[in-house]
């Protein structure tokens, strides 16, 4: 299982975001098209962390700032970041959107 630790740097959590931000199909695959995205509007970061992590914020700020570099200012959104005693298959970070999406 993969779990954020106190010991592991936040900017180490961060620095991760490219490969595992664009590993497992998502928006693309279920909108066919990114232009498609009118706007991010919510994202909500589960960390798996040790209950004596409290950086959470921070190791959600690198999928934050990958929506921006992808989208622009339609990528810029809400936000919350909580920490979680466990998530599915051991992952360390799980994801949910809320995207406004236009019909082309």
């Amino acid at each position: 299982m993969r779990v954020v630790e106190p010991t592991v740097g936040v900017t180490r959590c961060s620095a991760f975001r490219p490969r595992n931000s664009t590993r497992s199909p998502g928006l693309k695959d279920m909108l066919g098209d990114l232009n498609k995205v009118k706007r991010i509007v919510k994202v909500l970061g589960m960390v798996n962390s040790d209950p004596s992590f409290v950086q959470q914020p921070s190791v959600v700020n690198g999928f934050s700032d990958l929506m921006v570099e992808v989208f622009g200012e339609r990528g810029r959104h809400a936000r919350a970041a909580v920490g979680m005693a466990s998530l599915p298959r051991g992952q360390a970070v799980e994801i949910e959107l809320i995207v406004e999406v236009e019909d082309r």
